[in-house]
């Protein structure tokens, strides 16, 4: 750098000290001053004027680790850091991670040295960090929005690494909308160029962020995807496929060519799926009415070791999926019952939830319920077992129903739903479900009531709510 710098004080920062022993993180002050570990040294103080790292890259302030009692800055003018200098600083020091103010500070020092690889790492860091401050970023988002308009993108796990931060973020608000749909352009501008380095892994990636992004989820990106990953189906690996056909039923995007291709993708390499695999590719495919009972028999045939390592959530999800995946034909039944694997299977999850039965939700109940559907007289499994869990399901719901749980509609007509297909009059708890459902008469969603009266007539419950005007009803007749 040239020009001399001025005295250095005592001190210093991390990487770049102020003028007499103060630190500025990121950049020198006037004056000598800090180095990299301490006082004095070659990232210190600007002294003239300083550039925009900290100074300059020669000057008189000893080398890079000296600790020493100030040292001379660099002088005025000193240059802005490499590529890869720049990509060190974005990515933080070791294991720890740089905050929001410390990107965003970096981003202000050398956006206009950024490009698509900096940028890429700039938005994974940012996807680390919690309780985003849409207003702080503002200044960011739009000059990213800019950006991907224009910027040259050689490689697009950039690209990716761009939209998976900023989905994780979840940022709303014009400039987040506004960044979003230059996002989706620019995506869709890639895919239409037909690259053949847009593999299983970035169009999977992709999907997820803009399925998962609140507010922003965009069919015709979402649509161009799937176009795009149908050639690559076969390719696929089981985490692939799981988070593909995930992505797609989060966002209510319906793709039969896709689910059929992925689920005949899957099924030679069923083994390699794991528990959360497992479960969300099942949920996926039934929740979108992809009909796949050949995928679910393998699952049957090789996922014991996975439904054994589920949680409560994915066990319940497997059990909704499986009756759900059945169609008016009874195909997933009739193929179940033909073979050990299948009766095993429903053998497999059953007890993993017994084992499990206290961590499951309201929501949870309902849905594992959905397993009792498969018990006999539709399957000849021994009856003990879903005697089992029928009881330990009871036993849950009357533990929530007795903790005085706030209960939603929702979780209401979710539990008299199981005790319906469970085929269960347990008194109290109707009763309970009752009293609990009386007082949510005025905010209760229709489908939910539908639900409730729907299980409470299943069970010849004479419900006497169902009787009584709502409260507001009432109000209006007494007056």
């Amino acid at each position: 750098g040239g020009g001399s710098g001025g005295s250095g004080g005592s001190g210093g920062g991390s990487y770049g000290g102020n003028c007499g022993g103060g630190s500025d993180r990121f950049g020198g002050g006037n004056g000598g001053g800090g180095s990299y570990r301490g006082s004095g040294g070659r990232y210190g103080g600007s002294g003239g004027g300083g550039g925009n790292y900290g100074g300059s890259y020669g000057g008189e302030g000893g080398d890079r680790h000296a600790v020493g009692s100030g040292g001379g800055g660099g002088g005025g003018g000193g240059g802005s850091p490499s590529s890869q200098e720049l990509t060190g600083l974005l990515r933080g020091n070791g294991n720890r991670r740089h905050g929001v103010a410390d990107l965003l500070r970096l981003f202000h020092q050398h956006h206009a040295a950024m490009n698509e690889f900096h940028l890429g790492v700039l938005w994974t860091n940012l996807g680390y960090c919690r309780n985003l401050n849409v207003d702080a970023l503002e200044p960011l988002l739009q000059w990213t929005a800019e950006s991907l308009q224009n910027m040259r993108i050689d490689q697009v796990r950039h690209l990716v690494a761009v939209a998976t931060g900023f989905s994780k973020g979840k940022l709303q608000g014009t400039a987040a909308r506004f960044m979003a749909q230059r996002l989706a352009a620019r995506v869709v501008r890639e895919l239409e160029g037909s690259r053949a380095h847009i593999g299983p892994r970035e169009l999977t990636n992709l999907t997820y962020a803009f399925a998962m992004a609140p507010g922003i989820a965009n069919e015709e990106v979402l649509r161009s995807l799937v176009q795009a990953a149908l050639p690559h189906a076969q390719h696929f690996n089981a985490r692939d496929i799981a988070n593909m056909t995930y992505s797609l039923a989060k966002a209510e995007i319906p793709a039969p060519a896709l689910f059929d291709a992925l689920a005949e993708a899957a099924v030679p390499i069923a083994a390699d799926f794991n528990a959360q695999d497992v479960a969300n590719t099942c949920w996926a495919f039934s929740s979108l009415h992809a009909f796949a009972w050949p995928m679910f028999i393998e699952f049957a045939a090789v996922g014991h070791r996975a439904v054994r390592e589920m949680n409560a959530m994915e066990l319940a999800s497997m059990a909704w999926a499986l009756e759900r995946q059945d169609d008016e034909r009874n195909r997933l039944y009739a193929q179940l019952q033909s073979g050990p694997n299948g009766l095993s299977f429903i053998r497999t999850i059953a007890r993993a939830a017994l084992c499990k039965l206290n961590d499951f939700t309201p929501q949870g109940v309902g849905m594992l319920a959905m397993l009792f559907k498969m018990a006999p007289p539709h399957f000849s499994i021994d009856d003990s077992m879903f005697a089992e869990l029928s009881e330990g399901i009871c036993a849950c719901i009357n533990a929530y129903m007795m903790k005085g749980t706030q209960l939603s509609g929702y979780d209401l007509a979710n539990t008299a739903w199981a005790l319906s297909v469970m085929k269960v009059h347990d008194a109290g708890i109707l009763n309970a479900i009752e009293s609990e459902a009386t007082k949510k008469l005025d905010t209760m969603e229709p489908r939910h009531l539908s639900m409730l009266s729907l299980a409470f007539a299943r069970m010849g419950f004479p419900a006497n709510l169902f009787f009584r005007p709502p409260r507001s009803s009432a109000r209006k007749q007494s007056a």
